[in-house]
């Protein structure tokens, strides 16, 4: 059995990507405090930069579901920290060519209550693989072998994306992921220690 606190808080988790998948924006907003950062292959900004970008991005015509899996809580006081999997379906188009692109990343939150409120102060993605083909079987989709290996394997097609879209210069290289464990684990320890308000503990 759960306590109040801890679904209150897996709900806002879960109700954040909903509102994301289904262009509610206010809604999305209202999740997120102020000062929040969030830490994704595409972007990295504050919790209201971030929900911006992604009415931005749905106004430019890409669509993006998340599918999520159990998502853990650990509460102490008025903070929390929040661990859920998700499979990322997106539809991009790239050189003219309609694509699914596909990625399983884990979402490792901080969650404050703030004046009786509970919100996202931060949102770091965990990076397991992707995939990228074309929705239309047959189609071309001119993506050489040459030009994804300088990426990391476990974001290595949502790189691709990026530097097509934004820039080489927009791809985020350092970012949390399998083939980087040495990241994960800083990730996960620095985020025990703001829980449990460890004077060690630091933001990103």
């Amino acid at each position: 059995m759960t306590d109040g606190v801890t679904d209150t808080v897996r709900s806002l988790v879960i109700g954040e990507r909903w509102a994301r998948d289904a262009a509610r924006w206010e809604t999305m907003l209202e999740c997120f405090h102020d000062d929040s950062v969030v830490e994704v292959s595409w972007v990295r900004a504050s919790g209201p930069e971030f929900v911006e970008a992604s009415r931005a991005s749905f106004e430019a015509g890409i669509r993006s579901v998340h599918v999520l899996g159990p998502v853990t809580v650990e509460v102490d006081a008025d903070r929390a920290t929040a661990d859920v999997g998700a499979l990322i379906e997106v539809q991009v188009e790239l050189r003219g060519t309609l694509c699914a692109l596909s990625a399983f990343a884990r979402l490792v939150e901080r969650l404050e209550r703030r004046e009786g409120e509970w919100g996202i102060s931060e949102l770091t993605a965990v990076y397991h693989f992707d995939r990228l083909a074309a929705v239309i079987p047959g189609e071309p989709l001119e993506v050489s072998r040459d030009a994804v290996a300088r990426y990391r394997p476990s974001y290595r097609m949502l790189s691709h994306w990026v530097a097509e879209t934004q820039g080489a210069a927009a791809v985020r290289p350092e970012l949390p992921g399998i083939d980087r464990p040495d990241l994960v684990d800083e990730l996960y320890r620095r985020n025990a220690a703001w829980l449990h308000r460890d004077p060690r503990s630091a933001r990103v």
